[in-house]
């Protein structure tokens, strides 16, 4: 559906640590940057990029993108190095039976308070 998604964020080099730590486990990872934005994406493809704020790149708090993990092991390492890298919790890994019975997911809010979620629907067996 989409081609890719950018956001904003106030300190590119907090956000940069963040997500540098939080996509590394899903294979997503920093394929070119500048001063002021980063690109991030797998298999060369530049997927998710952030832009430091200025006029049209301010953060937004009601911001929530979900990403795919391959495996609920990898959610939970998305979660730890999120925390670890400047993320705040804002759901510990688990199962979120509201949305599907096979739902695995954690979510973080990036150093600018917005929601940032790796999700797993692998069953578990």
């Amino acid at each position: 559906m989409f081609d890719h998604l950018s956001i904003g964020v106030r300190n590119i080099e907090a956000a940069r640590r963040f997500y540098d730590a939080a996509l590394a486990p899903l294979g997503i990872t920093c394929l070119y940057e500048g001063a002021d934005y980063a690109a991030y994406g797998r298999d060369g493809e530049d997927d998710f990029s952030i832009h430091q704020g200025g006029e049209g790149w301010c953060p937004d708090p009601k911001v929530h993108i979900a990403f795919k993990a391959a495996s609920r092991d990898t959610v939970e390492e998305f979660y730890r190095r999120g925390i670890d890298a400047g993320g705040s919790d804002d759901g510990a890994p688990a199962i979120r039976d509201e949305y599907a019975e096979d739902y695995f997911a954690a979510f973080l809010k990036d150093p600018d308070g917005q929601r940032i979620e790796a999700v797993c629907h692998i069953r578990q067996t």
